[in-house]
C-alpha cells in the first residue's frame, strides 16, 4: 500500500467516525452526546465517502 492509500484510507475512517457520530440515529453508540456538525458539512462528508466508494477507493 503506497503512502497515498494509507493517507486515504485514514481520511475515510475519520469521516466515516464523524458521520457515525453526529447522524441523528448512528450505527453505533456516539462518544458524546453534545456531538453536532451542521447539517451541510455532514452532507459533504458523506458524500466525500459514498465518491470514494463509487471510484473503489472506501
Amino acid at each position: 500500500m503506497s503512502a497515498a492509500d494509507t493517507i486515504n484510507a485514514a481520511l475515510l475512517a475519520a469521516l466515516k467516525a464523524i458521520i457515525s457520530e453526529c447522524m441523528d440515529y448512528p450505527t453505533e453508540p456516539r462518544y458524546s452526546s453534545d456531538s453536532y456538525l451542521p447539517q451541510h458539512l455532514l452532507k459533504a462528508a458523506q458524500q466525500a465517502v459514498d465518491t470514494a466508494a463509487e471510484a473503489g477507493v472506501a
